[in-house]
């Protein structure tokens, strides 16, 4: 007997210190100097969400403060330690390595669940260390009603941790031993020479060790947990405990199902059903706002779902693959998973984002990246999708990434028409190439007459203009950019309308100079000056009082740090209204702003909008 206690506090220790000690020097090595100060600079540049970093910090920083909580503790014995470890450190980097990799906006189920494995883990913890401080479970606390409803809720959470993990681990536990037995048994020396590498053998054996202890997590904390609400059942002897208990369960339970109820389905069967009937637009209408919900939910779905219930195969195909079960049985397992992991899982088919989409402009007259934007951005900032791409979308417009370090404006004044030539040079600001794109608008007499691109200072016209029908222009300039070669597209979009896309920004880590200019001619507004352009809207791009603006040679400031450029320009040569309505070639373009009163005798048809 004192041979197999001697035993089992030895395994205990070697266990504990032998997993952190090589998990420390692998954090020191690489974890810390190559993923986690990278990650910090990413963040405070703006290119990685702050979640990330949390979740990173904590699952690098973790282990060393277990270690330091046991080197100068020294009064504790191995069932602290093991029971600390198994109870408390796995399972929470094991729910924050799942949270990293497959991180999305929580609905609320899924706060639901999260909220009480805090909960679990932090009464866990609290318990384990009054159990260590006193050598045993604390009376007090097993009459409290307070540590009766932690107790309950560690043995929900350790239920339920268990029974996902063991469903999701067991085919892959099986397949880790089937590679492990095969790499052995068909060994080959040429590994030798990759195997003389400490970080290699330290890497391989930390997997090695990791994996074989997160086999044995589920068991260890369904075991652990639920013999820790053991401990409370003698005192179930009253109906205000049982009670206690009763209403953890059925309120934790009520809260899972009930936050788990996804709006799409109802949304899409309604509108499927009424949005062909004109008389039924009032009461669409009426409920704008569930609609809105469901058409929302069914567009964010992979910002906010990791898959959907009709595409999810993963589990059957493990257990069919791995186990060699019949594609009838792996269904049980796969049919288990989806339902405990329920809120992770969108309720119907890849297709409902298109249709969301096609159904909300339809009824709402605008598109859903317009209007849900804010909601959109929120999405997919948890999910760290919106660097997926390079190219500027609705729902990068706010995004500052690009940043216009110098703004020219050189005005040339000619027989009442002014040419104007506008160059700006831009700096990425992060470490990947970027597009930027500006709408804004004109006076209908102004005319665009040429645009370029440089990366010399010294040679503003390095890459000259071409002019083609809009169609044919927008696929040369998508063509361009993905051969990540250096395209412009200046097109007009409608009446005064212009749009300037540029690509590729080069990534700050190149330090290359980039610079666009365009010119366009113009006539006097009807206050006799020069107008300038003026910004509808900016993807990437942005400019504040760190951007020089010169204007024929002299610097000038805009309090207004938004705002792209001033209004318009002084005119030098004094042309007015007054004197361009004396010349009659300039006669004709200027607009009326007195509408005639007409008088019309012949019946009229009037068409009324029914749109949104």
């Amino acid at each position: 007997m004192k041979i197999n206690e001697t035993f089992k506090r030895r395994s205990i220790k070697t266990i504990f210190w032998s997993w952190h000690v090589i998990y420390l020097v692998i954090a020191v090595s690489l974890i810390i100097p190559y993923i986690l100060f990278p990650m910090i600079l990413s963040v405070l540049e703006g290119n990685t969400p702050f979640y990330y970093l949390s979740y990173s910090f904590i699952m690098a920083l973790l282990p060393f403060i277990s270690v330091a909580i046991f080197l100068l503790k020294v009064e504790y014995n191995p069932r602290t330690m093991i029971r600390y470890f198994y109870g408390f450190e796995m399972p929470l980097l094991g729910f924050l390595f799942i949270k990293l990799i497959s991180l999305r906006e929580s609905n609320f189920s899924v706060t639901v669940v999260v909220i009480n494995m805090y909960i679990a883990f932090a009464i866990w913890l609290y318990f384990l260390w009054q159990e260590n401080k006193h050598q045993q479970f604390p009376e007090r606390l097993i009459n409290n009603n307070f540590s009766l409803a932690g107790a309950t809720i560690i043995a929900m959470i350790g239920l339920y941790i268990g029974s996902l993990l063991s469903i999701f681990l067991f085919p892959h536990m099986v397949n880790f031993i089937q590679i492990s037995l095969y790499r052995i048994i068909n060994f080959k020396f040429t590994y030798l020479a990759f195997l003389t590498h400490p970080l290699v053998w330290l890497g391989g054996l930390f997997v090695l060790f990791t994996a074989t202890l997160f086999f044995i997590l589920p068991i260890a904390v369904v075991y652990f947990y639920l013999e820790q609400f053991r401990k409370f059942l003698p005192t179930l002897i009253t109906v205000k405990k049982i009670a206690i208990v009763i209403s953890v369960i059925v309120i934790n339970s009520g809260l899972f199902i009930l936050g788990n109820q996804q709006p799409q389905k109802q949304i899409f069967s309604l509108l499927d059903s009424k949005m062909s009937q004109p008389q039924a637009e009032s009461e669409l209408l009426a409920h704008q706002t569930e609609i809105k919900q469901g058409l929302l939910n069914a567009y964010l779905m992979p910002y906010r779902y990791i898959s959907t219930t009709e595409e999810s195969r993963e589990i059957a195909y493990s257990y069919k693959r791995h186990i060699g079960l019949s594609e009838e049985m792996a269904q049980i397992p796969q049919i288990g998973f989806q339902f405990l992991a329920s809120p992770l899982y969108y309720q119907g088919s890849l297709s409902d984002k298109e249709k969301a989409e096609q159904y909300y402009e339809a009824l709402f007259d605008t598109p859903i990246q317009k209007a849900e934007k804010k909601s959109i951005l929120e999405a997919i900032k948890h999910s760290w999708e919106l660097n997926g791409g390079n190219e500027a979308s609705l729902l990068t417009a706010s995004r500052h990434l690009v940043h216009v370090e110098q703004q020219t404006i050189n005005l040339k004044e000619q027989q009442g028409v002014a040419t104007i030539e506008i160059t700006e040079s831009f700096q990425n600001l992060t470490h990947n190439q970027q597009e930027i794109v500006i709408h804004f608008s004109l006076p209908n007499d102004a005319v665009v007459s040429g645009l370029w691109l440089s990366s010399d200072k010294n040679k503003p016209k390095m890459y000259a203009y071409s002019v083609a029908p809009k169609g044919a222009a927008q696929a040369v300039y998508k063509a361009e950019v993905r051969r990540r070669v250096d395209p412009a597209l200046l097109e007009k979009v409608g009446p005064n309308q212009y749009r300037l896309r540029v690509f590729p920004i080069p990534p700050k880590s190149n330090n290359a100079y980039f610079q666009m200019q365009f010119v366009y001619q113009t006539l006097p507004n009807r206050h006799g000056q020069w107008p300038l352009p003026t910004v509808l809207e900016k993807r990437h791009v942005f400019w504040d009082n760190e951007t020089e603006r010169t204007i024929n040679g002299q610097k000038i400031k805009i309090a207004n740090k938004e705002q792209w450029f001033p209004a318009s320009l002084a005119n030098q040569q004094s042309v007015t209204p007054k004197n361009l309505n004396n010349d009659a070639s300039m006669h004709a373009i200027l607009r009326q702003h007195d509408h005639e009163k007409i008088t019309i005798n012949t019946p009229l048809a009037i068409l009324i909008d029914g749109s949104y």
